[in-house]
């Protein structure tokens, strides 16, 4: 079983989505957690009480075996695209990172800088995607991972989650004279994708968040979902949002030649406010779309579309996660903000255990080979013994059946030849009427002369002497291979033998005697 895990990062929060996948089962949503951190200092007292907080809230969560990403607040990145004049990856690596220092604002040497291509243009070189983020965020967000027990493989940036997600979900189709809007509203913040041609243009973000609606409403908790959209508090921060949003759409629009959105999507627990997605169409001038993403995959009973509307944004690394498993590589290729450090000690890490691994399947080959070879020897000893033994046995049953197979042969090829006395014995005993009174049988042989010359003489006893007549045309008619047994049948020889006793049939003694059929002097014609 696959099992993967996304922690998102806020300073005021931190969610975690656990996830798995079998053979036979789909990808599954398992947990859905969150833990509010609190208004901490930035200091590292702040940071280190923001850990133990997650860890006391996560360690429950068992994650051995996930693998895991990272997914950072688009408050804490930088995120831009850029047409640069490469296609050479080393190249492009270069100038990404002498591009993204022109915005980074300060400590650009202590940000870590990923990019990834959205397209290659050939001589107009490349579109990517780049994103930054500060030194400390990152180191926080792997502090916090490793508290869990969580290992990273990736660390992203929410939007480019978003996109993804969105990508894969909604599938639009391309049109390059209009943008798409995500706008994504949650618990801490709000950001704004803007897409074009499937690709991510611009991002921002900004603290217009629910919270913050529920301050200015004086709502307790979750109360901001019962705030309907005519109060005057309500109406106050959707017009601080839809500022937000037209500014970000002039942005793209004066920095990336972006054209205005045609749609928009909105994501995030936003979408759990009644009327909010009607009330920024109307002020937008264009129609507005819930997106929920992960909604169609299966999750756990205990998990409502609610708790996936908290934690949208991380939909869209969990299906990178996901085709990860199924090419590494092919994951080389996008926007990673894991230190250069980190993913060179997990590489070597992963050469560690792929040699360990190898040498344990070595090892174990050979004692697998070892034992086989041993119990081989062993095996063939003891059949070895056995045959001996066995052979000592049957060695005079062998003879006694040699012996017996051939005396079968001599008694089989005698039996083939026309003229031994015991096939034309075996040829007179077929008469129908032959045996014993007892059984119902009239003609009985009592004696049988077989002389090298072929002359034969047959005697017995019958009942009739119209049977001894029978008898004789029966020897008459019998036949080998076409031919006739007998060249010459003589007369019987017949007399009443005396009585045999009281109630006892007078029986007739008969005596016949013959020639075998000689095919050197005698003919079928002949002998008819």
């Amino acid at each position: 079983m696959a099992k993967y895990a996304i922690l998102e990062l806020t300073e005021a929060e931190a969610k975690l989505l656990v996830a798995s996948k079998t053979k036979k089962a789909p990808l599954t949503i398992e947990a859905v957690s969150s833990v509010e951190l609190g208004d901490l200092g930035k200091d590292e007292e702040g940071q280190a009480t923001r850990i133990e907080r997650i860890r006391k809230a996560l360690d429950r969560v068992r994650l051995a075996g996930a693998v895991g990403g990272i997914l950072l607040p688009k408050q804490q990145a930088i995120v831009r695209t850029a047409q640069l004049p490469s296609t050479d990856p080393t190249e492009l690596a270069g100038m990404v990172q002498f591009e993204a220092e022109k915005f980074i604002p300060f400590n650009a040497d202590r940000h870590v800088i990923s990019h990834g291509i959205i397209r290659s243009e050939g001589e107009l070189g490349s579109h990517v995607l780049m994103a930054a983020v500060d030194g400390p965020v990152i180191e926080f967000a792997l502090q916090a991972s490793k508290a869990i027990g969580l290992e990273a493989v990736v660390a992203e940036v929410s939007s480019i989650s978003l996109t993804r997600a969105f990508l894969s979900e909604v599938k639009p189709t391309s049109d390059h004279d209009h943008s798409i809007l995500l706008l994504h509203i949650g618990r801490h913040s709000a950001e704004i994708c803007i897409l074009r041609d499937g690709a991510l243009e611009a991002a921002r973000s900004q603290t217009i968040s629910l919270d913050r609606l529920a301050e200015e409403t004086q709502a307790a908790g979750n109360d901001w979902l019962e705030v309907e959209v005519e109060n005057p508090a309500m109406q106050e921060w959707i017009v601080r949002l839809m500022r937000f949003v037209r500014q970000t759409i002039e942005f793209a629009s004066r920095e990336h030649d972006v054209p205005a959105p045609k749609i928009a999507y909105l994501s995030g627990e936003g979408t759990r406010i009644d009327g909010l997605a009607g009330s920024i169409s109307m002020n937008l001038g264009i129609s507005v779309v819930p997106f929920l993403p992960g909604t169609t995959l299966a999750r756990a009973k205990d998990i409502s579309a609610e708790h996936i509307a908290g934690v949208a944004n991380c939909v869209g690394l969990l299906e990178r996660l996901v085709a990860r498993e199924d090419s590494a590589e092919a994951d080389d290729d996008r926007i990673n903000l894991l230190p250069r450090i980190v993913l060179e000690q997990q590489a070597a890490s992963e050469r560690r255990l792929l040699l360990m691994v190898s040498a344990a399947m070595v090892l174990i080959t050979l004692v697998l080979v070892y034992l086989a070879f041993d119990m081989q020897a062993r095996h063939s000893s003891e059949l070895g013994k056995r045959y001996l033994s066995y052979n000592r046995e049957m060695r005079p049953l062998v003879e006694d059946i040699e012996l017996k197979e051939e005396r079968l042969e001599i008694i089989e090829q005698i039996r083939k030849d026309q003229a031994s006395p015991l096939y034309v014995l075996d040829q007179l005993t077929t008469f129908p009427s032959i045996g014993s009174t007892d059984r119902k049988g009239r003609l009985t042989l009592s004696n049988f002369k077989f002389t090298q010359a072929g002359d034969i003489t047959v005697e017995g006893m019958a009942l009739d002497l119209e049977d001894i007549s029978l008898f004789a045309d029966y020897m008459q008619k019998l036949s080998w291979k076409e031919q006739p047994l007998f060249g010459e049948v003589g007369i019987p020889q017949s007399q009443p033998s005396d009585s045999l006793g009281r109630n006892r049939p007078r029986v007739w003694t008969f005596s016949i005697n013959c020639r075998l059929f000689n095919p050197d002097t005698d003919t079928a014609e002949e002998k008819e």
